[in-house]
């Protein structure tokens, strides 16, 4: 029969792999998505810390969900409309960390939101049509 070795400490934080703000649109409030992982105790807790444009102090939403290592949160409506700044924090169960994107002195910026999506793609899709006539990609696939 073979001892099995103990299980090394837990030492490192959550890794931070990728970040999205979906904030495009004057009218759906912004989301936020963080891709995470930590192979050793798992991913504890991810918030987004976020303020408006002009506003000093931060607020902060609760990143949730975890499956396949996706976090997502949904942001006050009307930041769209003023843009934002934001960070990401995330702990892992064992307590390290945090991780993080951006910080509260060099936050990540999010312009405000001037053209609804569904007009800036039919824009962008009669500006394709005066430029090539005919079949042309639909510039949401571009």
């Amino acid at each position: 029969m073979h001892a099995s070795l103990p299980k090394p400490a837990d030492t490192d934080p959550p890794v931070i792999e990728d970040v999205a703000a979906a904030a495009s649109n004057p009218d759906a409030a912004p989301v936020v998505s963080v891709t995470l992982s930590d192979a050793a105790s798992g991913v504890g807790t991810a918030f987004v810390f976020f303020r408006a444009a002009g506003v000093t102090a931060h607020s902060k939403a609760e990143l949730k969900g975890g499956t396949k290592g996706l976090f997502i949160a949904r942001l006050p409506d009307g930041l769209q409309k003023t843009g934002f700044d934001y960070y990401i924090e995330a702990s892992d169960v064992a307590g390290n960390g945090p991780s993080r994107i951006g910080s509260p002195e060099a936050p990540i910026r999010v312009e405000r939101a001037t053209e609804a999506t569904a007009q800036r793609l039919a824009r962008q899709e009669q500006a394709q049509a005066r430029v090539a006539p005919g079949p042309a990609i639909h510039p949401a696939w571009m």
